[in-house]
């Protein structure tokens, strides 16, 4: 197990507190910390145990559900990932209990087809109290053919549908477990973009793709979270010139999933990324971005080498520190030159200090480094897989 520490530092729900200002609560030493990053999306995931006593692990389990979260390795000014808990479990004497985001819905509608008119979608039944301490959460519920009061069941269905699951979901399962324990379990801001489930809309107008699913408050029926989770009139990020297109929506489809969509389209021929960017230290706020991807070589590795990634300069990159969206060397092939890959993913165990990265298939990459490459924990000098997609 690792020395260095990793700290949880809790903060107000994003949707109780003022933008860019929400207040600090408390902090929390972590253990079997795992995180990952993505370069479609940012921040993905992160996990951990709470050594904390009762009376903190039953506070963390019906208090912070929802609650913005930074993670603080060596550096005690930039966070390594940050993020809301979406899932708390709290291991008792005789059962062990489960709150959660996933599966929530504090605001639904009904998709049916009347057969006449084609796709129908019904009005939005809310939990208002709900969508003011977490934001919207929306969910679509499509029940296929309706003809006869096809209405009257859509409205039942979403009343009660709002009513089971405008909150947090609580599972209790009859799990004997000898020692007391808390797990947390976290997802990047980008997440909260598959919260929009869009209604049956035709988009008519030639607006920058982008610019009106992430940011653009003249169409609201894009977003609910508005200012939320970033600052939705910031478009000092989103790419200019981009794709415009007009659309159907008739599944429900979220705003991660249309803006993924064409973001996999690329910009002008070349690879772009989207989702949310971190927060800013200055304003307190995040953006949303849709960009070109960033293909700049940051990282080397010494292909027969002690698998230690290193910086441009030379100097060993620490494995909570290592970023995706950027390309990485390899040198020292037999073939002679050496190839470069696009990272587009990496997950960091702080237990064992190791980082796992990947790349997928660029035209550089192809034929020669279809193999496993080893990487070392510079802390520990344990190897472990560095996993391709091909």
């Amino acid at each position: 197990m690792s020395s260095l520490v990793h700290w949880l530092h809790i903060y107000e729900k994003p949707a109780v507190a003022s933008a860019g200002s929400d207040q600090f609560i408390t902090r929390i030493p972590m253990q079997q910390y795992r995180h990952s990053i993505a370069a479609m999306g940012g921040f993905d995931t992160a996990s951990a145990i709470l050594p904390v006593d009762r009376y903190q692990g039953e506070q963390v389990l019906n208090n912070y559900i929802g609650n913005r979260v930074a993670i603080y390795a060596a550096n005690p000014s930039v966070p390594i990932w940050e993020g809301i808990i979406s899932r708390v479990t709290l291991s008792a004497g005789s059962v062990e209990l489960s709150r959660t985001l996933d599966g929530m819905a504090n605001r639904v509608a009904v998709l049916w087809t009347d057969g006449a008119s084609g796709a129908v979608y019904s009005a939005e039944t809310t939990d208002d109290d709900s969508i003011a301490e977490y934001g919207s959460i929306m969910q679509v519920f499509d029940v296929g053919e309706m003809y006869t009061n096809s209405a009257s069941f859509a409205n039942a269905l979403r009343a009660l549908r709002v009513a089971e699951l405008g909150n947090p979901i609580l599972s209790v399962f009859p799990v004997p477990q000898p020692d007391f324990g808390v797990y947390v379990e976290m997802i990047g801001f980008y997440h909260t973009l598959m919260w929009d489930a869009n209604e049956v809309v035709t988009d008519t107008d030639d607006t920058n793709i982008m610019t009106r699913y992430l940011t653009d408050a003249a169409n609201p029926e894009y977003s609910y979270n508005d200012d939320i989770f970033y600052d939705y009139s910031d478009t000092s990020d989103i790419a200019a010139g981009s794709i415009t297109a007009n659309t159907q929506r008739r599944l429900g489809e979220t705003t991660w999933d249309l803006a993924l969509r064409y973001a996999e389209g690329g910009i002008s021929g070349d690879r772009a990324v989207v989702g949310i960017s971190p927060t800013d230290i200055n304003t307190g706020l995040r953006r949303a971005y849709y960009r070109l991807a960033n293909k700049n070589v940051e990282y080397v590795i010494n292909a027969y080498g002690d698998g230690r990634v290193r910086d441009i300069r030379g100097a060993i990159v620490p494995p909570y520190e290592m970023q995706p969206d950027r390309s990485i060397r390899i040198n020292n092939l037999s073939l002679g030159d050496a190839l470069t890959g696009y990272i587009t993913r990496v997950e960091y165990d702080a237990d064992t200090q190791e980082v796992t990265w990947y790349t997928d298939n660029v035209p550089t990459m192809a034929g020669v480094l279809n193999v496993r490459v080893n990487i070392v924990s510079p802390a520990t000098n344990r190897v472990q897989k560095a996993r391709r997609a091909y």
